[in-house]
């Protein structure tokens, strides 16, 4: 799994290598295909795809970004718990170790959910 964005320790890239153990936070825009089960699981392949981020040893967190909403899921490690928080329109998204600090929405900006 790739994520859509992600913040690496370009370090650990390999040369035609889909998979980084360096990666520290990794955003998903969810599609609609997202909410499908993924084959042979019970669970959406959005959610196995967090599970997978959240496996990596140096990923601190995870964004599932709302392609229809101004919403997001925001997965959090602290110590070796993560905490999952539901964030939408003008609520805070703050990653203060990635220097983030901004309204949901704001990741809408010049965007056509921005115009809505």
């Amino acid at each position: 799994m790739v994520p859509d964005v992600a913040v690496i320790d370009a370090a650990t890239i390999e040369p035609d290598q889909n998979v980084v153990d360096g990666c520290y936070l990794a955003a998903e825009i969810r599609a609609s295909s997202d909410h499908r089960k993924f084959p042979g699981t019970r669970q959406t392949k959005i959610d196995v795809k967090r599970a997978g981020y959240e496996t990596l040893p140096h990923c601190r967190a995870v964004l599932l970004i709302e392609q229809k909403s101004p919403a997001l899921t925001l997965s959090v490690r602290i110590g070796e718990t993560w905490t999952r928080t539901r964030l939408t329109g003008d609520d805070r998204l703050v990653l203060s170790g990635f220097g983030i600090d901004c309204a949901v929405a704001d990741l809408y900006a010049r965007t056509p959910m921005a115009r809505r």
